[in-house]
């Protein structure tokens, strides 16, 4: 199985924030739609916080 390397992908986004000694995932910040996405190595995502502007 293939995993994510977490660190790096936060290195490369303003958005992201890894922290693996309080978090086993990457939370990363989405503007357009407005929501928050956490983020596994496994590649598992978790979004929540979708906001949908009419």
């Amino acid at each position: 199985m293939c995993k994510l390397d977490l660190e790096a992908i936060a290195l490369q986004s303003r958005s992201a924030v890894y922290k693996p000694k309080h978090f086993p995932f990457l939370i990363m910040k989405i503007r357009k739609p407005k929501a928050t996405a956490l983020i596994y190595s496994s590649g598992k995502m978790v979004c929540s916080f979708v906001a949908i502007a009419h």
